[in-house]
């Protein structure tokens, strides 16, 4: 008993706080990255992924994704969304830094009324 609340003293509190994340992000996060990292590299469609038979085929997937001209297209446009959002992003809050130091007339007023 006396290990226990030594163990639930003040300092140790926060401890069970990170593994309650850390099993929250094991459970939620990590499970379905380790899942489907698995079932990528077997023969998985609807009739023997209900049934739980799938053989593996190593990097076949892969193999047939890569000679997919679509991948291409699809790695292209998302580096192009990323880019053009990351430059958006970066411009705004860049014009929103500059008016939140610049000094305006009118900003006497406005303390007034906002």
């Amino acid at each position: 008993m006396e290990k226990l609340k030594k163990f639930f003293r003040y300092d140790n509190v926060g401890m069970l706080f990170v593994l309650l994340a850390f099993l929250y992000m094991l459970i939620f996060v990590g499970y379905p990255i380790i899942r489907n990292l698995i079932l990528s590299f077997q023969d998985v469609n609807a009739g023997n992924l209900v049934r739980g038979t799938k053989n593996f085929i190593l990097f076949d997937n892969y193999l047939e994704l890569f000679k997919d001209n679509v991948l291409t297209s699809s790695l292209w446009n998302t580096l192009r969304y990323t880019v053009l959002c990351l430059v958006f992003q970066f411009v705004i809050g860049f014009v929103l830094a500059l008016f939140s130091v610049k000094d305006f007339r009118l900003q006497s007023r406005c303390a007034v009324f906002c």
